[in-house]
């Protein structure tokens, strides 16, 4: 028997590396073979997989972000825009606009919106009364749960009265309005903090308070929840001494 040696495999090797050569040529026995499909040439829907692939593979900061639209930088900031309209950042950065209606934009804020604009109404100018179509564009900074059981969170109307005496007495209603009656709630303060309380009224729109101190008192008329028998709608306060 012949013995085989690995010189004499390397031969054969390469005579079947010969031999099995390109597509459509005779081989020895002068068959045809056909070596198929050029494998170095992928199919174009194995292309898109392949894109997919890397997309999916690409980092959530390397793709471009959605349009969602116009966003604000901070939840709960206003802004005046002209004198007569807020521009609020409400949730979700989401920028909304409102009018503030006769009483105008003052110190970013629909003017008695927060204590830096306050209406100042002076004691001796009194009666006064204030009618506002809406309160949509007033927001809630305070809830007033130290002066009683219930949080106030809805939208607020704040005033300063001056030049008030020990002995005055201050009558203030909020009952005049459209929507749900007995939803307002009326604190009297000595300064703008909402634990300084002097007098409140939660039940009946109205209160009557008989000063207790010389100077100028707060007088915030607080809507219980934000809903659209609490914002629209006409808002009458009336202030008056008696």
């Amino acid at each position: 028997m012949q013995n085989i040696t690995a010189q004499t495999i390397v031969a054969l090797c390469l005579a079947c590396s010969a031999g099995c050569g390109d597509e459509g040529t005779e081989s020895d026995g002068g068959a045809v073979r056909d070596s198929g499909p050029d494998m170095g040439e992928a199919p174009d829907d194995l292309g898109q997989a392949d894109q997919g692939l890397a997309d999916a593979q690409t980092p959530d900061d390397a793709r471009p972000a959605p349009d969602l639209g116009e966003r604000c930088s901070s939840v709960g900031s206003r802004e005046c825009v002209g004198d007569t309209a807020v521009l609020a950042c409400e949730r979700f950065f989401i920028p909304a606009q409102y009018e503030c209606g006769a009483l105008g934009c003052t110190a970013g804020a629909c003017t008695g919106d927060v204590c830096a604009n306050a209406i100042e109404v002076p004691f001796a100018d009194l009666p006064v009364t204030i009618d506002l179509p809406t309160l949509e564009g007033y927001s809630s900074q305070f809830e007033f749960d130290a002066c009683q059981s219930l949080e106030f969170e809805g939208p607020e109307l704040v005033f300063r009265v001056t030049g008030i005496s020990t002995g005055d007495v201050l009558s203030i209603d909020a009952s005049e309005d459209v929507g749900n009656e007995r939803d307002s709630a009326i604190f009297v303060t000595e300064t703008c903090a909402e634990t300084s309380c002097l007098a409140e009224e939660d039940l009946l729109d109205a209160l009557s308070w008989t000063s207790t101190i010389d100077g100028e008192v707060f007088v915030t008329v607080d809507r219980l929840r934000r809903t659209p028998d609490t914002v629209d709608g006409h808002f009458v306060v009336e202030l008056e001494s008696l």
